[in-house]
């Protein structure tokens, strides 16, 4: 982990709920890489997120994506 990384763990862990769908988690995940970001002088150049799953394999989300996620 690094640096930014408690930041991240207070956003996870005040957003995360049991049974979240694919769509809720991938806003929570790209909220707390934002407060990190945000947070940390050290984090914070961009932001890469991807969703992987057995039946797609890797998938790279968009920064536009990433930008629709964050408002």
């Amino acid at each position: 982990t690094g640096s930014g990384s408690p930041y991240m763990y207070g956003v996870l862990e005040d957003g995360f709920k049991d049974n979240m769908t694919q769509a809720e988690a991938l806003k929570l995940a790209a909220r707390a890489l934002h407060a990190s970001g945000q947070r940390d002088a050290a984090s914070g150049n961009g932001m890469d997120l991807a969703v992987i799953t057995p039946g797609s394999g890797y998938q790279q989300v968009s920064q536009d994506d990433i930008a629709k996620l964050l408002k």
